[in-house]
This record gives C-alpha cells, structure tokens and sequence, in this order.
C-alpha cells in the first residue's frame, strides 16, 4: 500500500503593528499549487515566532470546532525547510492526532525524500520510548 502525501499551503501576512501576531492561512489538501482555493480544507489563525521555535495556532474555517496547532523549530542546515508536528482532532475521527510535517519555503517533488522525512523512523520510536513523548529533529 502506498502512502499518501498531503500537500498544503501556507500564507502568512505581517501585523498591522509589531506586538500583534503573523496572521496565517492553510489550504489544506491541495493537488495545485497554482490554484489553492481548489482544497479539501482551509484553516485560519496566527504565526507566532519566537527565535528559534515557530507556532501556528488555526481553526478551520468551515468545522469551528477543529483547531490545529503546527509546531516547528527552525532548521539551522536547511533554513528553506523544517521538520514539525501537526496536533489537533482528526477531522474524521474527531480523536486526538499528531503526525509530522515537513514546512518549505519551496516546493518538494522527491516524493521519497519526503515520505522518508514524514514516517517516523526506528530512532523516533526509541526516543518515543524514551521520553513518553513525540519529538522531531531537524537533522537533513
């Protein structure tokens, strides 16, 4: 069975003024980057920067009651992408979920580089093990 790669986009807008927050859009599930309204869900909310660490907090536009938060550090090796974690309820269940994401300032095609980024390797589970909990590490 192959696995499937969710693409999105993310727009971000600078405040109005500096002590107010980035405000962001998610097209979720898009197959064209050049048509981004055509997707299967589109989130609104806030970017939060602070040094190092990136936070969106969104809430889906048409299902109020779904919130996602997307959690990234910035990668210092390859500042064009970023490794993070999406938590929120699954939209089909409605049951917690957190699964990773990969976050670039360009457009990824190596469909392997990304499934071998996205799937939680053997390390991730020991660590998981480990620390009773999930985290990623921009390592590539």
């Amino acid at each position: 069975m192959e696995k499937e790669i969710i693409q999105s986009l993310i727009e971000q807008f600078p405040p109005d003024t500096p002590d107010l927050p980035w405000q962001a859009h998610v097209y979720n599930d898009i197959k064209d980057f050049n048509n981004p309204g055509n997707c299967n869900g589109f989130y609104t909310g806030t970017f939060l920067k602070d040094g190092f660490l990136g936070t969106y907090i969104l809430h889906n536009r048409v299902s109020e009651s779904e919130h996602v938060m997307i959690s990234c550090v910035k990668n210092l090796v390859n500042p064009r992408q970023q490794l993070g974690l999406v938590s929120g309820l699954s939209n089909y269940t409605m049951l917690p979920v957190t699964f990773k994401t990969v976050i670039s300032s360009v457009e990824v095609t190596d469909k392997k580089l990304l499934t071998d980024l996205l799937l939680f390797s053997k390390e991730d589970f020991k660590i998981i093990k480990q620390l009773q909990a999930i985290t990623i590490q921009n390592l590539r």
